[in-house]
């Protein structure tokens, strides 16, 4: 849980109207350490989610995370836990809600309720098996739809298997996975029937054509593949193909140790490592009870905020580009070049940047360095001048620009948005001011918001959010309390058995990760919310109506890293 975090009535009162409503069909739950966790049966699930929606105000589900309970199952016992975590805001409260199910059960799928359940919901039956009713399109979101088994259940091999075939079959991995997304849900495909030989829809006067964008393609920020339909230039739907890079990171975590894990969190988002580090390490410490000094906790802050610019500078070029305004991409990166000399003074690293340690930081902040960082903070306005004198009232930059992958802020929740692509829209949820961590709570600070929920607005947004990091940044370096830089912590940790699941702002949006511990050193789920992830569910939303030509912008104004994606 958050640091700041303390139980709340509102969290008891909750409960109250959940297990008065559904007597039976709620099992067990409680509150304990800000959070309330309830276990329901599997056959009030669908009606649980919907009154905890439509009465309660818990409007966003966070994540959906599956636990392999094979080792402690036994005969006749339920395989699996499926977790929503469930949040409410703007009064931001959380909610845990398990259910256990078996191998040859199926529970009703949350996509009627929480739109944004989508694609989380393939996740899980991906990795696990677990299936869904009632879902639009079931089907596996990572693997090829011919892969045998699911790689995070406990028995799968954590080397993966050798398929031996006298004939090995040649397949198209995003063919296959369209072919059962069509299968599942002929409405959200986008191919033809086979009597459909002229794909000319006479009744509308549509005429629909299949394009491909990527995975080699420049502009799709990684490997992704965009499968689209469009009538002449006007875009009808849009299918990513995810799963290409086949990280598999999650299986790794379980295997390592909880200090090994922090290493492989910098690949994750590989443009803002350091803040990956942050949220599996604040985990950590919460599920151990580790206090970290306050210097530490001022260290961190000034890290990940130095970690924000060199994100939002990185996207501010990759964005610019992507529309035709390479002169950005130059002016951009310059800026960010003295902040990655920061990270290298610091900890050696420029990109996959390795700062921040179980219980504290690695290195202390002399009085060189802080003066290097106050010498950068005070040069990144001029490039920012330069950055928008070329673009904010720009004919062309405006054009393709506003009005642009419009979504609105009913909808922006609904797909789960978060981070500045949220806040594009004008819904003011920052986790850093609403569940503060890391002594965000004693920084004074602004959280910058569109009106349109267009690309400009994004623009916009990130750029108020540089300056807003530089003031962050100064605030801790001028009030840096003296002290440890780091707790004491045992060389092997073991950490108590339970279970947290905590979040951070991340440049791109809400990162998360639930850490299940079972009394040893080494954890027995570990599970990341990916914002990336989340919120490219609503690129088909925002590229509907628009061009062809559009969909680039639209792509990159989500700032997604597929690194992270492909977890």
């Amino acid at each position: 849980m958050p640091e700041s975090a303390a139980d709340r009535p509102e969290l008891r009162q909750a409960f109250d109207a959940l297990t008065g409503r559904f007597p039976d069909g709620v099992l067990s739950g409680g509150v304990e350490k800000g959070e309330l966790s309830v276990r329901v049966g599997k056959d009030a699930l669908a009606s649980v989610l919907a009154f905890l929606k439509d009465e309660q105000g818990f409007n966003a589900v966070d994540d959906i995370i599956v636990l392999d309970n094979i080792r402690a199952s036994g005969e006749g016992g339920k395989r699996f836990t499926v977790l929503y975590q469930l949040c409410r805001f703007p009064d931001f409260l959380r909610l845990r809600l398990a259910v256990d199910v078996c191998e040859t059960e199926a529970l009703d799928s949350a996509v009627p309720v929480y739109r944004s359940a989508d694609w989380a919901e393939r996740e899980a039956f991906d990795m696990f098996g677990v299936r869904f009713e009632g879902h639009p399109g079931l089907c596996r979101i990572y693997m090829p739809d011919e892969f045998e088994g699911h790689p995070l259940r406990k028995d799968f091999p954590l080397g993966g298997r050798d398929v031996a075939s006298e004939a090995p079959r040649i397949y198209s991995r995003e063919s296959d996975s369209l072919q059962a997304l069509e299968r599942q849900s002929p409405e959200r495909g986008i191919r033809h029937s086979p009597t459909d030989t002229h794909p000319w829809n006479s009744a509308k006067g549509i005429k629909e054509i299949d394009l491909n964008m990527g995975p080699q393609h420049p502009s799709t920020h990684g490997v992704l593949r965009l499968k689209l339909a469009v009538d002449n230039e006007v875009v009808l739907r849009v299918v990513p193909v995810l799963g290409y890079l086949h990280r598999g990171m999650e299986k790794l975590w379980e295997n390592l140790t909880y200090t090994q894990v922090v290493p492989l969190t910098d690949r994750l988002d590989y443009i803002a490592a350091l803040s990956n580090n942050l949220g599996f390490v604040l985990a950590v410490e919460t599920l151990a009870g580790i206090e970290v000094p306050r210097r530490a906790r001022y260290i961190r802050v000034v890290l990940a905020e130095l970690q924000r610019l060199a994100s939002h500078l990185a996207w501010l070029g990759f964005m610019a580009n992507d529309i035709g305004a390479m002169s950005v991409l130059l002016y951009s990166f310059e800026a960010r070049e003295h902040v990655l000399d920061l990270f290298e003074e610091y900890c050696g690293a420029r990109l996959t940047v390795h700062g921040i340690r179980i219980g504290g930081v690695p290195q202390d902040l002399d009085g060189t360095l802080v003066a290097r960082i106050r010498t950068v903070l005070e040069g990144i306005p001029k490039h920012l001048a330069d950055i928008r004198a070329l673009l904010d009232e720009n004919r062309i930059w405006k054009e393709r620009t506003v009005g642009v992958g419009l979504i609105g802020a009913g909808d922006a929740v609904e797909y789960g948005l978060t981070g500045p692509s949220l806040r594009a829209s004008g819904v003011p949820w920052d986790i850093r001011k609403d569940i503060p961590y890391s002594s965000y709570e004693e920084f004074d600070f602004d959280v910058p918001l569109g009106r349109n929920g267009d690309i400009y607005d994004r623009y916009i947004v990130r750029l108020e959010e540089i300056f807003q990091s530089i003031r962050i940044v100064r605030q801790a370096l001028d009030g840096l309390p003296e002290g440890a830089i780091s707790a004491k912590v045992p060389r092997v940790l073991k950490v108590p058995p339970g279970e947290v699941f905590h979040t951070i702002e991340a440049p791109k949006g809400v990162l998360g990760f639930y850490v299940k511990s079972n009394g040893t050193d080494k954890p027995e789920r570990v599970k990341m919310k990916s914002p990336s992830f989340i919120n490219l569910q609503s690129l088909e939303h925002m590229c509907k109506g628009n061009l062809f030509s559009d969909v680039v912008g639209i792509l990159g104004s989500l700032d997604i890293v597929l690194g992270e994606i492909d977890k």
